[in-house]
């Protein structure tokens, strides 16, 4: 067994939120690594911060401390920018040698049918998408950055806001199952896939003389609203169930990722299908028995 002093420190931001606490169980597996998970919170074992500009120092950073909200962040006002840029910059002078920062697939904005490769144009259309830009381009300059850009994060503990939370918490469907709207299509990526992912870009950080590099984080498949919907209700033995989008005429609206430079460069590659995620959810919330 390695010594304290050998280990590989691993700083973890939002520790405590869904993908951090996947991503800390995770490394704690792992005995090249001590894990410093990193939160606002009050948490037994946790590194308690008022900011995250105080996290401790390590060899590796994962930052994930930001609102995933969008509609949140819209209601934010400039500070909140600055603050987040000030606690980003304050993070990198803390000198760590790889950074994984966590961003987000709205960059790519919701036009195209196609996967989407890191090279796209980008459409910063909303606070939110300009605040993760400006955080990358921090981390990327920063000489030792590596952007997770992620697609729909779901699984266990997830926001009750989140699509899949939405239909799964409707089952069983008493006369007909409610979505906001059945046609976008979204790319959607079991959230123990995701911290897999995330490990493996900080090893391979780590192993690698390379530069900044920007990578998708998806499952590289394209499901819509509707299909997803579907799919839930035939695991759950209501498959005839009628499904009532609530809005109509809105524009077409698609994200998916071309996840196939991420798996040429880790090694990595999503494990849980949709439907063996959507099963387990059933599962878990008791939606369904065995």
């Amino acid at each position: 067994m390695k010594s304290n002093s050998s280990k590989i420190k691993v700083v973890i931001t939002g520790a405590s939120g869904f993908i951090g606490n996947n991503i800390v169980s995770l490394l704690k597996k792992d005995e090249n690594f001590i894990i410093y998970p990193v939160t606002r919170k009050k948490i037994k074992n946790f590194y308690e911060v008022s900011n995250y500009s105080d996290s401790p120092k390590g060899d590796v950073l994962i930052h994930l401390a930001e609102e995933s909200e969008l509609k949140n962040v819209e209601r934010m006002d400039s500070n909140y920018e600055n603050e987040k840029k000030s606690s980003l910059e304050y993070l990198i002078e803390k000198n760590f040698k790889v950074i994984v920062y966590t961003s987000s697939s709205i960059l790519y904005g919701d036009q195209s049918p196609y996967p989407h490769l890191t090279t796209d144009k980008l459409y910063l259309l909303n606070r939110y998408s300009r605040l993760k830009k400006m955080s990358e381009e921090l981390v990327l300059n920063s000489g030792g950055g590596l952007i997770a850009r992620l697609g729909n994060v779901y699984g266990p503990g997830m926001s009750h806001k989140n699509v899949v939370s939405k239909i799964v918490n409707q089952i069983p469907v008493e006369s007909e199952l409610l979505v906001f709207n059945k046609d976008p299509i979204r790319d959607f990526i079991w959230v123990k896939d995701v911290a897999e992912c995330l490990a493996s870009l900080m090893k391979y950080g780590l192993e690698s003389n390379r530069d900044s590099k920007i990578f998708n984080v998806g499952s590289g498949t394209g499901t819509s609203i509707e299909a997803l919907a579907k799919l839930t209700l035939t695991l759950a033995g209501q498959p005839n169930m009628p499904i009532k989008s609530q809005n109509f005429d809105l524009p077409n609206s698609s994200i998916i990722l071309d996840h196939t430079s991420t798996i040429k460069v880790t090694g990595w590659e999503p494990r849980t299908t949709l439907t063996q995620g959507i099963t387990h959810l059933l599962h878990l919330d008791r939606k369904i028995t065995v």
